[in-house]
């Protein structure tokens, strides 16, 4: 099995998640044939280890950054409407760090919106 953590920063716009370089990494031997013994699941644990939580780190860390900066909508969204509407733009901030409850991941957030 492999499991690895994040540790999640909320700040100036954005949320960004970096995962442990050390992840939880656990091998099992399901059956072994012939007459030598297998190795240990426990070097198989380390090798990997060494291995998969750098490269894990490496391939997810941009993907792992999602920007939150102010978010517009022009007045051609508002046609519909008839409203007098040029501009509307919402930027987020994040006052308290997040938490998980229930096995979800909750993130609070509050907006500030402008209307032009």
């Amino acid at each position: 099995s492999l499991r690895a953590g994040l540790n999640l920063t909320l700040a100036a716009g954005h949320i960004e998640a970096e995962v442990d370089d050390r992840p939880d990494i656990r091998f099992e031997i399901l059956a072994a044939g012939g007459e030598i013994p297998p190795l240990a699941p426990a070097l198989f644990e380390t090798l990997v280890q060494g291995q998969i939580g750098p490269q894990l780190a490496a391939a997810l860390g941009d993907v792992l950054t999602l920007d939150l900066d102010r978010i517009s909508f022009e007045g051609d969204a508002f046609e519909p409407l008839n409203a007098d509407i040029e501009t509307i733009r919402i930027t987020p901030s994040f006052p308290s760090p997040p938490r998980v409850q229930n096995g979800w991941l909750v993130i609070g957030a509050t907006a500030a919106a402008e209307i032009e």
